[in-house]
């Protein structure tokens, strides 16, 4: 199908060389974000390393999670029971610029989403401790498996080109659901049965 030229094509040819420019710097700000993302979070990671298993998708799939060691391989499903994480980690859901997918922290159980499993238990997982400050309950939405959500503020194109704070937008989310996860470790080992991890 032929398209036919309009005056915003017009626009944008009087404007080619500008339009190009925009165009690689899009790309570099994405790279950008990637790079600096995997960067900060597995610093972050390496913190915390003896109690959690990190799982770095952050380039690939937008999402950065942490992994509680005890709550691995639950009932040797191969699952986790639990992980806390960040996703939609992209330029546009930063900045909240149309997009459906906003940028946002969870708290999601692969071992619920495991379709091989069949364990009702997991029905709990929603009301055995209460959510991480500021988050909702959003028990299996948009999908199976996910407990917790928190929608995250769009951060300003000033304080995205800022390390410090572009660091700190990714980073507190995070930080919130570690210091979540470590005063309720306890309770969800108690009522899971802490021998569900296998060894």
């Amino acid at each position: 199908m032929t398209i036919k030229l309009d005056a915003s094509h017009l626009c944008v040819l009087e404007n080619w060389e500008s339009v190009t420019q925009m165009k690689d710097c899009a790309t570099q700000v994405d790279r950008h974000l990637k790079e600096f993302g995997s960067k900060i979070c597995s610093a972050f990671h390496a913190k915390h390393q003896g109690n959690f298993e990190s799982e770095d998708k952050i380039e690939k799939d937008a999402y950065f999670q942490l992994n509680p060691m005890p709550l691995l391989n639950w009932k040797k499903s191969g699952s986790t029971l639990l992980t806390l994480g960040i996703e939609n980690t992209g330029v546009e859901t930063l900045l909240n610029v149309g997009n459906e997918t906003p940028f946002s922290a969870y708290v999601y159980s692969p071992y619920r989403a495991n379709k091989a499993v069949k364990d009702s238990s997991t029905d709990r997982l929603i009301s055995i401790v209460p959510p991480p400050p500021n988050f909702e309950a959003t028990f299996d939405n948009p999908d199976r498996g996910y407990v917790f959500q928190k929608v995250l503020p769009p951060i300003t194109p000033a304080d995205f080109c800022d390390p410090k704070k572009l660091e700190k937008h990714l980073i507190i989310p995070l930080a919130a659901l570690v210091a979540w996860f470590s005063t309720n470790e306890k309770t969800i080992l108690k009522a899971f049965g802490a021998g569900g991890r296998a060894l």
